[in-house]
């Protein structure tokens, strides 16, 4: 497991012995430019944690996407992060990929926002939770979306563009494009965004 944890200007790479090396922020995407995909133009307000578990894990990044306060970018197995340019991530956002997660150009995350492409396996009475492994499938977050404040997304759902996802909603199903989902505990579309409000994203 690799772990780069980004704090006041330095990334500290980590393995399982706890050995550590500092090395210069600015460094980044030479040393580790087979992982990690950053353009000249990112701003982090205070640097993200991301953490490596898997051969063919990669973070992509976009032009111009921005993070304010913590957040946590976490791939285990072949898991893939692709974020589009313009994006915007508040403090404490969470995005865990074992198969893929893709979010498109100008998006805004809420605080606390929790993605997951993965969900454990429990239906089997003789084994552990922990010992079942996990069901995967790909999620997709199109462009100029606003995902509010404690929405948890779960794994194969698609959100189209020009959406908005109410605070503390758990999304399990997906959204068409143009929608707005209010619903807490369910995927309920409750209303069409006007397609003259859609910021020139055709939907």
């Amino acid at each position: 497991m690799l772990k780069l944890f980004y704090k006041t200007g330095y990334v500290i790479r980590k393995n399982l012995e706890g050995y550590k090396i500092r090395y210069k922020y600015n460094e980044l995407r030479y040393l580790f430019s087979d992982r990690v995909s950053l353009p000249a133009d990112y701003y982090f307000t205070q640097f993200p944690e991301i953490e490596f578990d898997g051969s063919k894990s990669r973070l992509i990044v976009q032009s111009k996407i921005s993070c304010r306060g913590p957040v946590r970018f976490v791939f285990f197995e072949d898991g893939i992060i692709e974020v589009g340019k313009g994006t915007f991530f508040n403090a404490n956002c969470s995005l865990n990929s074992l198969l893929s997660i893709s979010i498109g150009d100008d998006c805004l995350f809420g605080e606390n926002v929790k993605v997951y492409d993965h969900n454990h396996k429990f239906k089997s009475t003789n084994q552990l939770i922990k010992d079942q492994g996990y069901e995967k499938a790909p999620i997709k977050i199109g462009n100029n979306c606003w995902i509010g404040s404690n929405v948890t997304i779960l794994k194969g759902v698609t959100i189209g563009d020009n959406c908005v996802i109410g605070a503390n909603s758990l999304v399990t199903k997906n959204v068409p494009a143009g929608s707005v989902l209010v619903n807490p505990v369910t995927t309920k579309v409750s209303a069409v965004i006007p397609a003259g409000q859609q910021a020139g994203y055709t939907t």
